[in-house]
C-alpha cells in the first residue's frame, strides 16, 4: 500500500510531468477507490511510459555494473547477434569472445519482464541482485497495474555508423555526422565522447 500511496503523492506533486486533467482524475478517484486501483486510473499510456522509464533505469544499473568493459563476454551471458537480434547463452566466452571482439555479438542487459531469457552463472546473480536491491521480484512483472511486461534482451553496446568528422567555426568546434541502431541515443554517443576527450596541453 505504501508504494501505491507513492506513486499517487507523485502524480499529484509538480514534478510530474503531466497535465492538470490527470491530476482531477486522481483526486476524483481517491474519493471513491483504494489508493491501488486509483493508479489504475492514471491514462494507459501514461502508466505505460513510466514502467517502461523503470525497466530502463534497471537496464542502465546493469549497465553502469559492467562497465567499461561492455564487450567482454561472461560465462553465462546471454549474447545478442547485431546481424539478426538473435540471442543465445554463452557457455564458453573464450570461444565466443573473438566474435565480441569483431562485434558480431555483444552481451546484453535485462529490460526485465516475465518472459525475459535469463542469464546464468555470476551474470544471473548480478542482474537478480539488482532487482532485491529494488525488492522487485521477476514475477511481478507479469501484470504491473494492468499491464504486463514480457520484457526482453538488449545489447550492452551498439555499433555505430560513422558518416562525418569534421572541424567547423575555423576548427574551434567539430561537426560529427553518424547513424544508430534503433534504441540507440545520440546523446549518450556525444555525453561518452566528451567525457573521454583529454584537454589539450595548456587549456
Amino acid at each position: 500500500k505504501a508504494e501505491w500511496e507513492t506513486v499517487v503523492r507523485y502524480m499529484l506533486s509538480d514534478d510530474a510531468p503531466q497535465v492538470d486533467s490527470v491530476a482531477r482524475r486522481i483526486q476524483q478517484a481517491l474519493a471513491r477507490k483504494s489508493v491501488e486501483k486509483v493508479v489504475t486510473s492514471i491514462p494507459y499510456r501514461l502508466r505505460k511510459l513510466y514502467l517502461s522509464a523503470y525497466q530502463a533505469y534497471l537496464f542502465n544499473t546493469v549497465l553502469e555494473k559492467r562497465m567499461p568493459h561492455l564487450g567482454k563476454l561472461l560465462a553465462g551471458d546471454v549474447a545478442v547477434k547485431h546481424s539478426n537480434g538473435a540471442p543465445f547463452l554463452v557457455g564458453d566466452p573464450t570461444v565466443e569472445q573473438p566474435r565480441a571482439d569483431a562485434f558480431e555479438i555483444s552481451p546484453s542487459g535485462p529490460i526485465f519482464g516475465y518472459k525475459m531469457r535469463m542469464p546464468t552463472g555470476d551474470v544471473f546473480t548480478l542482474e537478480t541482485s539488482i532487482l532485491a536491491d529494488e525488492a522487485v521480484r521477476l514475477e511481478k512483472f507479469r501484470k504491473v497495474v494492468g499491464i504486463r511486461l514480457p520484457g526482453t534482451r538488449r545489447p550492452l553496446r551498439m555499433p555505430i555508423q560513422r558518416h562525418e568528422v569534421s572541424t567547423i567555426d575555423s576548427g574551434t568546434g567539430i561537426c560529427l555526422g553518424f547513424t544508430l541502431p534503433a534504441g540507440g541515443y545520440a546523446t549518450v554517443v556525444v555525453e561518452e565522447l566528451l567525457a573521454n576527450i583529454q584537454p589539450s596541453k595548456g587549456i
